[in-house]
C-alpha cells in the first residue's frame, strides 16, 4: 500500500498541492520516496534547518513509535490494522505562507493559529517549523487527535475542544515534549492535565491512560479538579 504525503505551496497566489513523499510498506517496515522535483524547486531552504529525506526519515520513525505504542490497545481486535489506519489519515506539509494563507481562509486569525491543525475530513496540515525536533512535537500532537478519532470516534464526537487537546497534548508529553500555550482551547487543557499528571494517574500504563482519557467528552470534572488541589 502506498501513502502520498504533499507539500502546500503558495505560487502565483494561489494555494497548491506539490509531491513531497510516497511512504509504502514493506516486510521490513515503512520505507519512503522523495519527490527531488520538489525539493529542487519549493523547498524552504533557508526556513528550514533540514532537508525532505531528514523529514521523510523522523515521519516514518514517528509513525512507527506510535503504532507500537499504540499497540496494546487494539490488540483484541481482529484483522485490525492500526498502522493502515494511521497512514490512510492524509498529512499535509506545508511551507509557511502557504499554511498561513490557509488558516487565514478560515478565519484563523494568526495569532491564533497553532503550528498544526487536525481535520476531520482533509486530515493533518503541519507547518514545515525550523527545528526537525519542534516539527517531530507537531506531528506527535496532531496524529494524537488523528488516533482519538480513529480509536473512538464516537467519544471524539461527543468531545468538547478542551478534551480534544488535554487528549492530544498528553499523548505529546509522553515523549516528553513540553510546550507553553498561550491560545485557547491549548492552554485550558494544560492545568487539569498537570493535576493528573501529579497523580498516581501517571504511574499507569500508557493504554490505561489513553483509556481513562478517551472515556471523558468533558473537561470540566478535570478542570474543577485542578483548582481544587491548587495550593
Amino acid at each position: 500500500m502506498e501513502y502520498q504525503i504533499p507539500l502546500l505551496i503558495l505560487e502565483e497566489n494561489v494555494l497548491q498541492e506539490v509531491p513531497l513523499m510516497e511512504v509504502y510498506v514493506t516486510p521490513s517496515g515503512l520505507d519512503h520516496v522523495v519527490s527531488i522535483d520538489t525539493f529542487e524547486k519549493h523547498w524552504p531552504q533557508k526556513e528550514t534547518q533540514y532537508g525532505p529525506y531528514m523529514l521523510a526519515d523522523d515521519f516514518i520513525s514517528t509513525v512507527t513509535q506510535l503504532n507500537t505504542l499504540f499497540a496494546p490497545l487494539v490488540a483484541e481486535k481482529e484483522d485490525y490494522n492500526l498502522l493502515e489506519k494511521m497512514l490512510a489519515t492524509k498529512v499535509t506539509f506545508a511551507v509557511e505562507n502557504a499554511y498561513r494563507r490557509k488558516r487565514l481562509e478560515e478565519n484563523t486569525p494568526v495569532e491564533e493559529q497553532s503550528l498544526g491543525a487536525f481535520y476531520e475530513k482533509e486530515g493533518i496540515l503541519l507547518l514545515l517549523q525550523k527545528s526537525l525536533i519542534e516539527l517531530n512535537g507537531t506531528v506527535i500532537h496532531e496524529f494524537g487527535h488523528a488516533l482519538h478519532k480513529i480509536l473512538t470516534p464516537d467519544a471524539y464526537y461527543k468531545s468538547n475542544d478542551v478534551m480534544k487537546e488535554i487528549i492530544a497534548i498528553h499523548l505529546q508529553r509522553h515523549y516528553g515534549v513540553k510546550r507553553n500555550y498561550a491560545m485557547k482551547p491549548h492552554s485550558v487543557a494544560v492545568a487539569p492535565l498537570e493535576n493528573l499528571e501529579s497523580t498516581d494517574f501517571q504511574k499507569q500504563r500508557f493504554e490505561q491512560r489513553w483509556e481513562l482519557l478517551t472515556s471523558l467528552v468533558n473537561h470540566n470534572p478535570l478542570l474543577f479538579a485542578a483548582q481544587e488541589n491548587k495550593p
